[in-house]
């Protein structure tokens, strides 16, 4: 069930900031236009579906807020964190695997079966598939999936937390490690199901990938206020709309670049 209409954000944001944050927030899609298209060319249309990698993305940054450096209190107040997730906004079957998808991996560190996460996923995905057999046709299904088994084989050194680095710096190595372990293998079935590779994705990737977890920490709360006080839409939506608008105009601009997509 959705817990706002798509027509009442659409009164302070644009068609494609609407799309922006349904998708990423709520795993809602909305009507097809040119900005698919350009999503497409570049490689980034897995960002529009909550997935794996979007969760992963706000787990990060999620973690990178939480006052302590406890790794088992950080555990604990992320898969509350995760936990309240579907509670708040609603249990889309979207966002109800992409929840499952990323708290797997840190419950089995959390009770120190790290070498058995990719056993906990299979099982996890062999589940949901019994219990409905079309997720496997899904692409919100197949994305999540290949994002955290991605990330689990390609992004599971944990690095030495040293007080000399920044947390900026930690941060941007975090996300940039996560991108490109997710796209490792969500990148192969956007080609399945599309048709074409994206030779700039990985570009694209590391220029917006950073905004998806403000785009989603900020866009949550929004989407409440703005059900419950509509007035407080427009100024609310400031800090929004920055960061999208980047996200749209870097989307826009590399999808000119000529022989930026490969088809077959």
């Amino acid at each position: 069930m959705q817990i706002i209409n798509y027509y009442t954000l659409r009164e302070y944001l644009s068609d494609v900031q609407v799309k922006l944050l349904l998708g990423m927030v709520l795993g809602i899609d909305t009507p097809k236009s040119l900005f698919d298209k350009q999503l497409q060319i570049v490689g980034l249309t897995h960002l529009l579906v909550l997935s794996g990698s979007n969760i992963s993305f706000l787990v990060r940054m999620f973690q990178n807020i939480v006052p302590t450096r406890n790794m088992r209190k950080i555990s604990y107040s992320t898969l509350i964190f995760l936990g309240c997730i579907p509670i708040i906004f609603g249990s889309e079957p979207s966002t109800i695997r992409a929840v499952i998808m990323a708290g797997i991996p840190i419950i089995a560190i959390l009770y120190n079966r790290a070498n058995q996460q990719m056993h906990l996923i299979i099982l996890s995905g062999i589940i949901m598939l019994i219990y409905n057999p079309s997720y496997l046709s899904n692409i919100s299904f197949q994305l999540s999936y290949a994002a955290v088994i991605g990330i689990t084989i390609f992004d599971q050194k944990e690095q030495q937390i040293e007080k000399e680095i920044s947390w900026i710096k930690k941060y941007i190595q975090n996300t940039l490690r996560t991108t490109l372990a997710a796209q490792s293998l969500t990148t192969p079935i956007i080609f399945y199901h599309f048709g074409t590779i994206s030779i700039i994705s990985t570009l694209a990737n590391l220029l917006v990938s950073w905004t998806v977890p403000i785009i989603m920490m900020i866009g949550m709360p929004y989407i409440l206020i703005v059900k419950i006080v509509p007035q407080s839409g427009t100024l609310l939506s400031i800090p929004l709309v920055i960061v999208m608008k980047y996200f749209e105009s870097v989307t826009t601009y590399l999808s000119t670049i000529p022989h930026s997509q490969i088809s077959f």
